[in-house]
């Protein structure tokens, strides 16, 4: 994700690339917004171009 505590990491992924803070926002308030009645066990975000396993 694309933030001031990613920096570090500019030189190996460009910030266009990163996911951006937006996509993780809207995430967690789709999260939060759901009823008591459903549970969520896992939530895997990855990079459209990473192997989903590593940044």
């Amino acid at each position: 994700m694309d933030t001031d505590l990613a920096a570090w990491k500019h030189d190996e992924i460009e910030p266009a690339r990163m996911i951006p803070v937006e996509d993780v926002a809207e995430l967690v308030a789709s999260l939060v917004s759901m009823t008591r009645r459903s549970m969520i066990g896992h939530v895997a975000m990855a990079r459209s171009d990473s192997d989903g396993r590593r940044a």
